[in-house]
Protein backbone atom coordinates (compact mmCIF):
# COMPACT_ATOMS: atom_id res chain seq x y z
CA UNK A 1 0.00 0.00 0.00
CA UNK A 2 1.03 3.51 -0.77
CA UNK A 3 -0.59 5.43 1.27
CA UNK A 4 -1.04 4.99 5.34
CA UNK A 5 -3.91 4.29 7.15
CA UNK A 6 -5.59 3.93 10.96
CA UNK A 7 -4.79 0.31 11.85
CA UNK A 8 -7.54 0.72 15.09
CA UNK A 9 -9.94 2.72 16.43
CA UNK A 10 -13.66 3.98 15.09
CA UNK A 11 -11.01 5.98 12.01
CA UNK A 12 -9.66 2.10 11.22
CA UNK A 13 -9.06 1.91 7.05
CA UNK A 14 -9.42 5.76 7.11
CA UNK A 15 -6.10 7.07 5.40
CA UNK A 16 -4.00 9.38 8.36
CA UNK A 17 -2.54 12.51 5.95
CA UNK A 18 -4.51 14.98 3.82
CA UNK A 19 -1.36 13.51 1.17
CA UNK A 20 -2.04 10.51 2.42
CA UNK A 21 -6.23 10.84 0.75
CA UNK A 22 -4.99 12.10 -2.07
CA UNK A 23 -2.49 9.29 -2.83
CA UNK A 24 -5.26 6.85 -2.30
CA UNK A 25 -7.45 9.04 -4.70
CA UNK A 26 -5.06 9.00 -7.86
CA UNK A 27 -3.87 5.34 -6.89
CA UNK A 28 -7.04 3.30 -6.60
CA UNK A 29 -9.56 6.09 -7.90
CA UNK A 30 -7.78 7.14 -11.03
CA UNK A 31 -5.28 4.09 -11.73
CA UNK A 32 -1.54 6.50 -11.33
CA UNK A 33 1.59 4.79 -10.66
CA UNK A 34 4.04 6.40 -8.45
CA UNK A 35 7.61 6.95 -9.92
CA UNK A 36 10.71 7.42 -8.63
CA UNK A 37 10.72 11.77 -7.86
CA UNK A 38 13.66 14.12 -8.91
CA UNK A 39 12.13 16.65 -6.45
CA UNK A 40 12.62 15.76 -2.78
CA UNK A 41 9.51 17.57 -1.38
CA UNK A 42 6.93 15.99 -3.99
CA UNK A 43 5.99 12.30 -5.03
CA UNK A 44 5.18 11.79 -8.49
CA UNK A 45 2.54 10.48 -9.86
CA UNK A 46 2.12 9.42 -13.60
CA UNK A 47 -1.08 8.22 -16.08
CA UNK A 48 -0.25 7.89 -19.57
CA UNK A 49 0.83 11.36 -20.96
CA UNK A 50 0.00 13.18 -16.95
CA UNK A 51 1.94 13.71 -14.27
CA UNK A 52 0.43 14.84 -11.22
CA UNK A 53 3.11 16.08 -7.83
CA UNK A 54 1.71 15.45 -4.26
CA UNK A 55 3.37 17.64 -1.71
CA UNK A 56 3.88 16.94 1.91
CA UNK A 57 0.95 18.73 3.23
CA UNK A 58 -1.39 17.33 0.27
CA UNK A 59 -0.38 19.92 -2.67
CA UNK A 60 -1.55 18.77 -6.25
CA UNK A 61 0.35 19.93 -8.81
CA UNK A 62 -0.12 19.03 -12.91
CA UNK A 63 2.70 19.13 -14.76
CA UNK A 64 4.87 17.31 -17.00
CA UNK A 65 7.88 18.86 -15.15
CA UNK A 66 7.43 20.22 -11.44
CA UNK A 67 8.80 23.76 -12.45
CA UNK A 68 5.79 23.75 -15.38
CA UNK A 69 3.51 22.63 -12.95
CA UNK A 70 -0.24 24.52 -12.08
CA UNK A 71 -1.66 23.68 -8.19
CA UNK A 72 -5.02 21.74 -8.72
CA UNK A 73 -5.12 21.20 -5.17
CA UNK A 74 -9.03 23.27 -4.94
CA UNK A 75 -10.15 21.51 -7.59
CA UNK A 76 -9.38 17.94 -6.53
CA UNK A 77 -9.88 18.26 -3.11
CA UNK A 78 -13.73 18.38 -4.51
CA UNK A 79 -13.31 15.51 -6.56
CA UNK A 80 -11.86 13.40 -3.67
CA UNK A 81 -14.85 14.03 -1.61
CA UNK A 82 -17.28 13.47 -4.53
CA UNK A 83 -15.19 9.64 -5.39
CA UNK A 84 -15.25 8.99 -1.32
CA UNK A 85 -19.17 9.59 -1.29
CA UNK A 86 -19.72 7.50 -4.21
CA UNK A 87 -17.36 4.61 -3.20
CA UNK A 88 -18.91 4.71 0.76
CA UNK A 89 -15.14 5.82 1.98
CA UNK A 90 -16.34 8.92 4.42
Amino acid sequence: MEWKEYQRGPRAGQPRTQQDRVIRYLVAGLGYKELPSPVRRYRKFVKGTYTKWVGKKGGVRAGKTFSNSVSITDSIRISIRMWEEEEGLR
